[in-house]
């Protein structure tokens, strides 16, 4: 095996080729100073760099499916599925339509608990003074 020196001198000697020689060495000190940031994270934050970019993606563009995470990370869909299973695991992303489940479920609960206050008695009252045109009116919000 050759070294990177040697390599780098005969490419030297070689003339145009050691233009070449030094973007490539220059791409892997580039990949070599990703891996190194990427274990940084990883200690840091306790997920990988793919995971953070998935989060980051989410918090510019919250509640995207797999399919759209992939198209706009440039990634194809079963890693970022694999990518966002980590995540659900982890606590940090919820996974489906939760999120949305959950806050229905909250807005249903305020108006049971506000429908409660009142007295069923009240209801009923107000139910028959209820004409047709009041019924079209609230159940299309028109």
């Amino acid at each position: 095996m050759i070294s990177n020196l040697s390599h780098a001198a005969s490419a030297t000697a070689r003339g145009p080729r050691a233009d070449v020689v030094r973007v490539v060495d220059a791409i892997r000190a580039i990949i070599q100073s990703l891996r190194i940031s990427g274990r940084a994270v990883e200690q840091q934050l306790g997920i990988s760099s793919a995971q953070l970019y998935i989060l980051q993606e989410l918090a510019e563009r919250p509640a995207q499916s797999i399919n759209d995470l992939a198209y706009n990370t440039f990634t194809h869909q079963s890693s970022v599925s694999m990518v966002v299973s980590r995540l659900v695991d982890h606590d940090l992303v919820r996974a489906g339509n939760e999120a949305v489940l959950r806050a229905r479920y909250e807005d249903a609960a305020f108006f049971y608990r506000a429908d409660r206050e009142v007295p069923l008695a009240e209801l009923r009252s107000r139910l028959s003074r209820l004409t047709f045109t009041d019924t079209f009116t609230v159940s299309t919000g028109e």
